[in-house]
């Protein structure tokens, strides 16, 4: 089914937007690790990077568990507008409690400093997953855009460490206020980015035609019944060994469609919902009382439990058919880790003083984004 012509990303409007998206939901991590010249100089006694990349990997994956639980309940948009909001407030404490002001003695900072990156890595965990989701909605073309803004993310936040702290150098303080600023203001951008993405007629038409991919956490039917898990599971087992694309349609695109119109979304009888300009507005009270009955629901513990044991449960038969590429993608972030930033940053600075830490770390991601881009 061919696309209406004003729902084409004619001017790769939304391509770049979701490069952007792959540079933002990484960059607030980056901007903490990049500052490594300035942590240390206000924590000598702490080996800062290392905590925060392991409270970070931490939490992220807290946050990834989290994602799952309500994948089913919050929309995509609405899991990335919370990631937009918490690297907002974790950033912005930073500059102005930490940096700018210093109003705080070194134990309550370093505390504030850490309890900003652990609310950055749970933020992450939610939203990066959302938008890979989305992204996977779309033709191919567009999860590698999330993929190529995640190897840019690293590049950015160092051109903007070097850029600032050489504009400051009269004051390491300047230099940084001014870092986490930029950090700032590239993360409010990448909330407009995201309203847009959302109206745009290129995503919502593809969303709403629901393509050939399947919502692995849902467990409606597009005509609105509940299957049973014993179904749901060999159903999606089937569709990953056989690649079946009509088994995929037998699901709803429920957790993303909720990003545009829904007046061709079935009925609670089970009847296509009408289209055009014609509609049936429930009455005052029905919507009163549907509104409390989706209120309750979402509330309900058992549901939240559910949704995280069916979440979990998909996901293991995802990793049973791809368990080898899991492992070896692990291997290659373990050696990573070990690496980077911790042992990196630990090199003898000579003449190069505190310039020597930022220059690595630029050097590692410039490499980083190389190595990406050549395989």
């Amino acid at each position: 089914q061919d696309l209406v012509p004003d729902a084409l990303d004619r001017h790769k409007l939304v391509y770049l937007a979701f490069v952007f998206a792959g540079v933002n939901f990484l960059f607030p991590y980056n901007t903490f690790i990049t500052a490594v010249d300035y942590f240390a100089y206000v924590f000598p006694s702490r080996n800062a990077e290392s905590v925060m990349t392991a409270i970070y990997l931490t939490v992220t994956l807290l946050g990834v568990a989290v994602n799952v639980a309500v994948v089913e309940r919050w929309s995509a948009h609405a899991r990335v507008m919370f990631g937009y909001v918490v690297f907002a407030l974790s950033l912005g404490s930073v500059m102005v409690m930490i940096v700018a002001l210093q109003s705080c003695d070194s134990e309550t900072a370093f505390a504030v400093t850490l309890l900003a990156v652990s609310a950055t890595a749970l933020a992450c965990g939610v939203q990066q997953p959302s938008y890979y989701g989305l992204a996977s909605q779309l033709p191919a073309l567009y999860p590698q855009a999330v993929m190529t803004g995640e190897s840019l993310s690293g590049v950015a936040v160092s051109l903007n460490r070097i850029i600032t702290k050489w504009a400051g150098s009269h004051t390491l303080k300047n230099g940084t206020v001014a870092y986490f600023a930029v950090a700032l203001l590239i993360n409010f951008f990448g909330l407009a980015v995201a309203i847009f993405v959302k109206r745009s007629a290129f995503v919502l038409s593809h969303l709403h035609r629901g393509g050939k991919k399947i919502t692995l956490a849902s467990r409606v039917r597009s005509d609105g019944r509940q299957i049973s898990r014993s179904s749901w599971q060999g159903q999606i087992e089937e569709f990953e060994l056989a690649a079946d694309s009509s088994a995929a349609e037998e699901f709803s695109t429920m957790n993303y469609s909720k990003l545009g119109d829904s007046s061709s979304s079935p009925s609670p009888d089970g009847s296509e919902g009408h289209q055009g300009n014609v509609s049936h507005s429930p009455s005052s009270p029905q919507r009163g009382r549907a509104f409390w009955q989706s209120f309750e629901r979402w509330m309900s513990f058992s549901q939240w439990r559910r949704n995280l044991k069916d979440g979990l449960a998909v996901r293991w038969l995802v990793t049973r058919l791809i368990w080898r590429w899991l492992l070896s993608t692990m291997g290659v972030y373990f050696l990573t880790l070990l690496l980077f930033p911790a042992l990196l940053v630990k090199v003898p600075q000579h003449t190069l003083a505190d310039w020597m830490p930022v220059l690595l770390i630029a050097i590692f991601n410039f490499s980083d984004l190389l190595g990406k881009e050549t395989c």
